[in-house]
């Protein structure tokens, strides 16, 4: 009977090698998976297998990638389910054999499951600038930028977006849309009304990081706190009043007036880039300028920005900008490189300090050649390998049937997998490896994942991972889950570094990838003044902060922004459901900083340190940027960004760590205020000269015009102000126009048209 089970896997996974090689690994992985348990359930053998990720009828949503020249109508044609579409790439809901069958399908390219993202969690405005920003300084033309006309998105979990943090001055939410994304079918609950957004409650009571996130760039609290403590200027010290709300208390993001459209749920990749089309969508429709964070990560991924959810990402970031916390992986062993040498073949690590591992070794070469990856069983007693399993070929390409190897405990008797004594010991009998193989037809390099889930206990064995190149070739090898590299004092093992820590999702193209800075040593609580570790010093890098240098050169992440102990609220349905006298208070409740009693409930601020935080306080500063410049884009950020952050001592010291410096929203603010303004205009190809003779006032010059109009519209299109001469000047009146950015519209009578940006003061 196992060789007809066999023959049968056979049959349910036999398609042609170029389909076969379509799918990503972790879709030709759950694919197997999926298919084998199926054909095992009719076999009516008694045969044991692991548990299939879903069932064969269940679907999820995978970015599948469209050949040249194709467009998914191609996919709704096969009765395939498009939730969306962008350039050659469209999200689809496939079950586990419509995945196999749309890989045989000529005008499909690849079909890519998209890994699962965590929160990346581990007073932000004093120092970067942005309170005279909010003020209207003279520094900034006297004019008020608080994120109004901007809307700011996130994808996050736990959010509250009736908490006080996020309210009008009438009580209701700043919120104008609430995407609720979960499971891994791209399924959207929309909540596009007033009604319907008091209505709506949390997504996860059990989190609260997109509530903190949220406030990190948009709370905009300025009612009287019943109790908050702060930092007295004069004295230092740890003070605490009640109901109170003064500048020393300020715990807003930047964007306090920017509209809200939130995205929370669960955070599968798909799911992410959901909610980023929904963002985008939602302020198109209103034509506004947005700006998204996704203070969401993971570790794996070829780290170069040519996997399909990195270039799904870059498309969408070429319509609005887009943060991505950089990680908070800065101290942790997750990366390891290696450049193969006549003397030198072979690299050795363990991904665990035990017995017990979850999660994935990705590997990754630097092109089309195979290197070997063998997976072993170390035992500390003996100092000896006891077992080990090699895969040195293309498994996605060389046996229909054979798409990965799965080693499992004796316990599961399918006739695929592969067993050993040794492994029953070391790891018990529910314990499973995968390991899959292929070359990557987006970017020609050969990738291994590892898949870990072993049950073991103690250290009395080691999983350990060998991988064996030729002199020339190389590696990159990521952990992410709940591994990390380690050499478990064994002499031939290697620790790993976090080298490359970057989050793999800010290693997609047109979206900055946000670090953190040291911008707080000091928490004022309700407890009492909270000193953080001596080894932080104002200024310098969060040692959590996460960098790397991507695949193709370029060096993360981009900017750093304030990341240690940033005060910002937290879901009220998270803490309703924490017993204050208990020790079930979560970490980052530990402090509190805030309270205000509402309605028979209480509400909290507290701190906390991350990218997470960092990540969305720059997207609330670019918020306020885009507010005195619609016109933004990535590079015009970057180029901003370059040329305000703050370089000092701290970052000349770690450059690659901080990137372009530590944030300066008021230089910032600024460099586009100068970008855009009167002093730039400059003589152009259509020798039209425009000169300012007042604060409101210009003068428009055609050469060789007998006839000239100028008029001027607001980025909204609404005409501001006209002027109109019959020789070759015009002058133009605008001081009717309110402060901000325009578009002057110069017309000459022999049909020449110039068009700039100028600002208003």
């Amino acid at each position: 009977m196992k060789k007809i089970i066999l023959l049968t896997l056979a049959a349910a996974a036999a398609m042609t090698t170029s389909a076969q090689s379509k799918l990503d690994l972790s879709a030709a992985s759950l694919a197997q998976r999926v298919m084998a348990s199926e054909v095992l359930s009719r076999s009516g053998e008694n045969v044991k297998a692991l548990p299939a990720p879903v069932a064969i009828d269940d679907k999820v949503a995978v970015v599948v990638t469209l050949a040249p020249g194709e467009d998914a109508s191609v996919l709704e044609e096969r009765g395939f389910e498009v939730l969306t579409t962008r350039e050659d790439m469209a999200i689809v809901r496939m079950s586990a054999p419509e995945m196999l069958a749309a890989a045989e399908m000529a005008q499909v390219k690849g079909i890519a499951l998209s890994p699962e993202a965590h929160p990346l969690l581990y007073a932000a405005k004093k120092g970067t600038g942005v309170n005279p920003i909010l003020e209207g300084s003279p520094e900034v033309g006297g004019n008020v930028y608080d994120g109004t006309g901007i809307v700011v998105g996130l994808m996050d979990k736990g959010l509250d977006v009736n908490n006080p943090n996020f309210l009008n001055k009438d009580g209701k939410s700043r919120a104008s849309r609430v995407f609720v994304i979960t499971g891994n079918t791209g399924a959207i609950t929309t909540y596009d009304t007033p009604e319907k957004i008091a209505n709506f409650t949390t997504d996860d009571s059990d989190e609260t990081h997109g509530t903190h996130v949220l406030g990190c760039m948009a709370g905009s609290f300025t009612d009287k706190f019943t109790k908050v403590a702060f930092i007295n200027a004069n004295t230092g010290s740890n003070q605490i009043a009640s109901n109170r709300w003064t500048s020393a208390t300020d715990y807003r993001g930047p964007a306090i007036a920017a509209d809200i459209a939130a995205a929370c749920g669960t955070t599968e990749g798909t799911n992410i880039l959901l909610a980023a089309e929904k963002v985008y969508s939602y302020a198109k429709s209103q034509g506004k300028p947005c700006v998204m964070n996704i203070s969401l990560g993971h570790n794996t991924g070829p780290h170069d920005g040519t996997d399909a959810n990195s270039r799904y990402l870059e498309s969408i970031g070429k319509d609005m900008i887009i943060c991505v916390s950089a990680g908070n992986e800065g101290t942790d062993a997750i990366s390891l490189h290696k450049e193969f040498t006549a003397s030198s073949k072979e690299i050795k690590t363990f991904p665990s300090m035990s017995a017990s591992a979850s999660g994935v070794v990705d590997i990754w070469g630097y092109d089309a050649s195979i290197y070997k990856v063998t997976f072993q069983i170390f035992e500390r007693a003996t100092g000896k390998v006891v077992w080990s399993y090699t895969v040195d070929k293309n498994l996605n390409s060389t046996d229909k049937q054979e798409t990965m190897a799965i080693i499992t405990s004796s316990n599961y008797n399918m006739p695929t997998y592969i067993h050993n004594a040794a492994f029953d010991k070391a790891f018990g009998n529910s314990s499973a490896v995968f390991i899959a193989t292929k070359v990557d037809p987006s970017n020609n390099r050969y990738n291994t994942q590892v898949t870990l889930q072993l049950g073991g206990s103690g250290n009395a064995y080691y999983p350990a991972i060998a991988v064996e190149g030729n002199p020339g070739q190389s590696v990159d090898m990521f952990a992410s889950g709940r591994l990390a590299f380690y050499s478990n004092g064994i002499a031939g093992y290697t620790n790993g570094n976090p080298d490359n820590s970057i989050n793999g999702i800010a290693t997609a193209k047109n979206v900055l990838a946000i670090g953190a800075y040291v911008n707080e040593t000091s928490i004022p609580t309700l407890q009492g003044l909270a000193r953080l570790n001596t080894r932080y010093k104002k200024g310098d890098i969060a040692d959590f902060s996460s960098y790397g240098t991507t695949f193709d050169g370029r060096v993360l992440p981009h900017v750093a922004g304030p990341g240690m102990a940033v005060i910002s609220s937290l879901s009220s349905y998270y803490t309703a459901k924490l017993d204050p006298k208990s020790d079930e208070i979560a970490q980052s409740t530990a402090y509190k900083d805030a309270t205000f009693n509402k309605q028979n409930r209480t509400y909290y601020w507290c701190q906390m340190s991350g990218t997470s935080m960092s990540s969305p306080f720059t997207a609330g500063v670019i918020a306020l940027w885009l507010q005195a410049d619609p016109t933004l884009k990535y590079d015009d950020v970057v180029n901003i960004l370059n040329e305000t952050s703050v370089r000092d001592q701290y970052v000349e010291a770690a450059p690659n760590r901080f990137g372009a410096g530590r944030l300066d929203a008021l230089a910032g603010m600024k460099k586009v205020l100068n970008l855009t303004g009167i002093a730039d205009i400059m003589v152009d190809a259509s020798d039209f000269i425009v000169t300012p003779t007042g604060r409101r006032s210009f003068e428009v010059f055609a050469a060789g015009a007998n006839g000239i109009r100028a008029e001027l519209y607001s980025l909204s299109g609404m005409l501001a102000a006209t002027a109109s001469a019959s020789g070759d000047t015009a002058n133009l009146d605008a001081s009717a126009a309110t402060p901000g950015v325009y578009v002057l519209r110069s017309t000459a009578d022999n049909g020449r048209v110039d068009s700039r940006k100028i600002v208003i003061k």
